[in-house]
């Protein structure tokens, strides 16, 4: 909605929105659940690296408008996954107008999330230490579509976490 209301994106092929969809408290350690969906806001196929919204940084601020003004905490979240980048099950094409979504869980170790109403996802579209990879996988995807490699950022949503849960779940 918020793309229908604002207009044109920053001229990215993809444009990504995340969701807050729910908290919990395991073992005093506080777990939140974002859905995240990647959609092709181009006119040609976008090949992708197979999970590209696993890896991210997630920035939590006071406000939406706090963390656009860089006033956050923020938390990296990496896989150590070793990569086959010659296998094409590695990646993922989007058509104009598809979309891929992805739901993950974080621990959220270190950070007091009383006084966080907002969390924006910087998201690592490529694997990571593979940046010597990216033309050569864009020279050999080049006939099918194109290949992208860049980081995302969504946009900020609300973070509403259940009282009770941050109550049952002081921060370490």
């Amino acid at each position: 909605m918020k793309s229908l209301v604002e207009g044109p994106s920053s001229g990215s092929p993809l444009e990504v929105f995340t969701s807050f969809s729910g908290a919990r408290c395991t073992d005093g350690t506080l777990w939140v659940k974002f859905t995240a969906v990647m959609r092709n806001v181009g006119d040609r196929k976008i090949i992708l690296y197979r999970e590209p919204l696993r890896n991210s940084q997630a920035r939590f601020g006071a406000t939406e408008a706090a963390i656009l003004a860089d006033k956050y905490e923020k938390r990296v979240f990496l896989t150590s996954e070793k990569v086959d980048l010659a296998n094409n099950e590695s990646f993922i094409m989007l058509s104009p107008g598809m979309a891929y979504s992805h739901e993950q869980e974080y621990p959220i170790l270190g950070l007091d999330p009383k006084g966080k109403a907002a969390v924006q996802f910087l998201f690592f579209t490529w694997p990571l230490g593979q940046k010597s990879e990216v033309d050569a996988q864009r020279s050999r995807w080049g006939s099918i579509g194109d290949l992208y490699a860049d980081s995302i950022v969504a946009a900020p949503p609300p973070l509403k976490i259940d009282p009770k849960v941050l109550r049952d779940c002081p921060p370490k």
